[in-house]
């Protein structure tokens, strides 16, 4: 059980992470870390509060926030890549950031876990090496990592105070937003820099807010700037697209042309988005393809709309397609595997 002394200790430190105790409970505040909150979340009853902008525990569960808090501290203290001893090897832990993934994908038999929340090297790997006079080929490759955290995180404060800036010139509240998966977000790039983009995506005239989504320049796959109209869509697997406005027009009328045929062949059909989740199969005969848009029958009155770039294989309209998704991709199975599979419509 948590003594005075602990939780007055906890109380008083900083490193980024602020805890307030209102009564018998607590209260956290930290600038936004999809890590740090991953952290907070593994506290029993921890609740996030969005109109205060903190996160609020019981006291009932003052013993793991004591423990996440130490934890949360520590990533701070070690600029945004933290390093941990685990049996299996050291353990890095890091926002998830393309650039960052690119500097510690190469090192000796590095791997992402998810289970463990991080990329593992073994300790017998070549890169925990020590050399004379030098550090290891890991300890250089993490210096350069917290190198690029602190720039992004340089980059991040003032583009923050530049889109709630923009907000306030329209006359709005400053609604500041983080992209999460399988969300999409429309609208105008306001403000750009090397590390971030701030997207105006929406705006709620009832509440007197904009709302303005900061996105990871190295997350989108190109670089974006200030007037592009676009359209960002975040998958379940950290895929990205971009798309100007005007492509979203073209796709969304030709999705509304593919549901229109799926309601021309059988009297009530119901339309559904292809899941990309690891192992969702569908198994059907092709109706139609578009540019963007694969339209297949999987059963009764169900039909799903496949995004073509998401697909790999054959496809024939009027034919029957085995596909299964991982990895965001959907795998497409040869005609006679799927033909052997016994569908027939």
């Amino acid at each position: 059980m948590a003594t005075k002394a602990q939780v007055a200790a906890m109380l008083a430190g900083g490193d980024g992470v602020s805890v307030v105790q209102v009564g018998k409970n607590f209260q956290l505040g930290f600038l936004y870390s999809p890590t740090l909150v991953n952290k907070i979340k593994g506290v029993p009853e921890a609740k996030f509060d969005d109109e205060k902008d903190v996160w609020n525990v019981p006291g009932a569960s003052a013993d793991a926030l004591l423990a996440a808090v130490k934890d949360m501290r520590e990533f701070r203290q070690q600029d945004g890549v933290q390093l941990k001893d685990t049996p299996r090897g050291k353990l890095v832990i890091f926002d998830y950031d393309k650039s960052l993934a690119r500097l510690i994908g190469p090192v000796d038999g590095a791997e992402f876990s998810r289970e463990a929340g991080g990329w593992l090297v073994p300790y017998d790997s070549k890169a925990q090496v020590v050399g004379q006079g030098q550090a290891s080929f890991l300890d250089r490759t993490i210096n350069k990592m917290r190198g690029l955290v602190i720039e992004t995180a340089a980059a991040y404060e003032v583009i923050q105070n530049q889109a709630a800036q923009v907000a306030k010139d329209l006359g709005y509240k400053p609604g500041i937003h983080h992209p999460q998966p399988d969300h999409s977000y429309t609208g105008q790039i306001v403000q750009a820099n090397a590390s971030w983009a701030a997207q105006l995506s929406g705006i709620n005239d009832e509440k007197g807010v904009a709302f303005i989504t900061l996105h990871k320049q190295a997350d989108l796959g190109q670089e974006v700037f200030k007037g592009d109209n676009l359209r960002v869509d975040y998958g379940l697997n950290r895929e990205v697209k971009v798309r100007t406005t005007e492509v979203f027009r073209q796709q969304q009328e030709e999705r509304e042309g593919l549901k229109s045929l799926a309601d021309g062949k059988i009297e009530g059909a119901v339309v559904l988005n292809a899941s990309a989740k690891d192992g969702q199969a569908y198994l059907g005969r092709v109706i139609d393809t578009g540019k963007h848009f694969v339209l297949q029958h999987v059963g009764r009155n169900q039909f799903v709309l496949h995004d073509l770039e998401k697909l790999k294989g054959s496809i024939q309209a009027g034919e029957i397609m085995d596909v299964k998704y991982k990895d965001g991709k959907g795998l497409i199975a040869g005609p006679q595997l799927a033909q052997d599979r016994g569908v027939s419509r």
